[in-house]
């Protein structure tokens, strides 16, 4: 082979990849892990130091299990210092997941003093020996002053004497975080542009109270731990999501006070595994104080009011007469028992038509568990109050217990006469065979 033909055949093999734009490099390089990331360092000359470059870096479990196999605790740390260290450029997105039996905290605090002078946006820190390794929060994550997204799960957290908030910060996340009494509410206020705020399992958290006039978006989740939620001056908030496991003769969480404060709510889902509405329904209606806030509502979802029985479902009902705007509606509960043994439900007044109350309402979606003749009602009322109504779901026998045939046919039968506000609405029945 002559040297003109090798050096043709030597063109053919083009470094398609090495030529590509930098934006699209970065995008295959960010899904890599650290070690492979690290690795294509050795692909040429040119690939030797682009991995330094990349806008985010992730320490995960595969990381340490495997630098567990050729080095010990401290060489780890040292490791991960070292490619920080090498890093050029601006960092964005940093995330580190320690795992349950890593011992060499200590490198957290300097890892985190080092991020905060690289103008790191985005930072989010798991400790995943949560259960038997309790770690404070490092007090250098407040001194991350570009931050616009933090998330810290499974660690402690208490508020440092120098804390003088986070200016841009924007989404925090907190996961089985325990906390010092009062930290929260300390902290809350040092962050003037937070507009998505989630609280999942957390501890040290009985009382919430708040003052967040630019939140936007609340998620709280909780095992029952939590007795009041306050927000003081929270205007702006639309979407609001509680989800609470409690037992039923336990004390009701109070989102009475809460809900009465939310003018320009849009959006609200209710996971609330007991009694909850017993508290906020009294004397035959839902409590004047709430009637505002359900006004500018679009999206509605409870899961847990019981439709086996009267309360719950009038519940339902003096919600949807105080949501005129209401877009989409989703019910949820999965009551198990015999569907004969159930009685057959008084006709209310408050469940006759109420002149489309439900004028905007498009979507439903009802899923129960083997007890429907409540839902029934409820779902009579809908089907006459919503002009609009497009789709109207009704899914029965979800988990243990299955519907014999007869009741279907008496459940299909009553959907199919019910009376209709809306010519195009479609009711679906389902029986779930799982």
């Amino acid at each position: 082979m002559t040297q003109s033909k090798k050096k043709a055949d030597c063109g053919d093999h083009t470094d398609l990849i090495t030529d590509l734009p930098w934006n699209v490099i970065d995008g295959i390089l960010k899904y890599l892990n650290i070690r492979e990331l690290v690795g294509t360092s050795i692909l040429s000359r040119k690939w030797r130091y682009m991995w330094m470059s990349v806008l985010q870096l992730e320490f995960d479990e595969d990381f340490f299990y495997y630098c567990e196999e050729y080095y010990e605790g401290p060489e780890i740390s040292r490791i991960m210092m070292e490619i920080l260290m090498l890093h050029s450029g601006p960092l964005y997105k940093f995330t580190l997941s320690l795992p349950s039996d890593f011992m060499q905290i200590d490198c957290l605090d300097e890892l985190i003093l080092f991020l905060s002078t690289s103008g790191i946006k985005d930072l989010e820190l798991q400790n995943l020996g949560f259960r038997t390794l309790s770690y404070q929060v490092p007090s250098y994550v407040f001194s991350c002053q570009e931050l616009t997204s933090l998330d810290l799960n499974g660690f402690e957290l208490s508020v440092p004497p120098n804390f003088g908030g986070l200016k841009r910060l924007i989404v925090l996340n907190f996961h089985l975080v325990t906390f010092e009494s009062g930290a929260l509410e300390k902290l809350i206020p040092g962050f003037p542009l937070l507009e998505r705020l989630t609280i999942s399992f957390c501890s040290g958290l009985e009382c919430i109270d708040l003052s967040a006039p630019t939140l936007k978006v609340l998620r709280i989740n909780s095992e029952g731990n939590i007795k009041t939620i306050s927000l003081k001056n929270a205007n702006n908030l639309i979407d609001f999501s509680l989800l609470d496991y409690r037992d039923e003769d336990s004390e009701s969480v109070g989102v009475s006070c809460l809900i009465k404060s939310l003018p320009k709510i849009q959006r609200l889902v209710m996971e609330i595994f007991s009694f909850y509405y017993k508290v906020l329904y009294a004397a035959g209606g839902i409590r004047q104080s709430l009637v505002d806030s359900f006004s500018s509502l679009e999206y509605l979802q409870f899961v847990g009011t019981k439709l086996c029985e009267r309360e719950g479902v009038l519940y339902i009902v003096s919600v949807l007469t105080n949501t005129p705007n209401l877009v989409e509606l989703v019910v949820k509960n999965y009551e198990y028992g015999d569907y004969d043994d159930e009685q057959e439900p008084d006709q209310t007044k408050e469940l006759e038509s109420n002149g489309c109350c439900l004028g905007q309402l498009r979507k439903v979606k009802i899923e129960i568990g083997s007890r429907f003749k409540y839902s029934l009602n409820l779902i009579r009322f809908i089907l006459a109050n919503s002009p609009l109504l497009e789709t109207l779901t009704f899914k029965v026998g979800i988990g243990l217990k299955q519907i014999e045939l007869p009741a279907q046919l008496s459940i299909s039968r009553d959907l199919l006469w019910m009376k209709r506000a809306s010519q195009k609405a479609q009711v679906e029945f389902i029986h779930s065979k799982q």
